[in-house]
C-alpha cells in the first residue's frame, strides 16, 4: 500500500489540474488508502474537492498553516 502511495500521491499531486482521468483515478485510490482519517480528508478536500487551504482549515477548525504542515509533513514522511 505504501508504495502505491508514493507514487499516487508524489507523482501526481503537485499536477492534479493536468492529469489524465486513469492517472485522477489512480490518485483518488491512493487517497482512499491513507489509514489517519484526517490526513486523508485534507487530500480528499484538496485534490478531490479542489479547495483552497483556507477552506480546508475552516471546515477541519485548524489554521491555515497546521492544515498545510500536516499535509507537507505526510508528504515528507512518504519519502522516507
Amino acid at each position: 500500500v505504501q508504495s502505491c502511495l508514493i507514487a499516487g500521491l508524489l507523482g501526481l499531486v503537485h499536477n492534479i489540474y493536468y492529469i489524465n482521468e486513469e492517472e485522477k483515478d489512480s490518485l483518488v485510490e491512493s487517497i482512499y488508502k491513507i489509514e489517519n482519517s484526517e490526513i486523508r480528508q485534507i487530500f480528499i478536500y484538496r485534490y478531490i474537492d479542489g479547495l483552497m487551504w483556507k477552506e480546508i482549515a475552516g471546515k477541519m477548525n485548524y489554521g491555515t498553516s497546521t492544515i498545510r504542515l500536516k499535509h507537507d509533513n505526510f508528504i515528507r514522511n512518504l519519502k522516507h
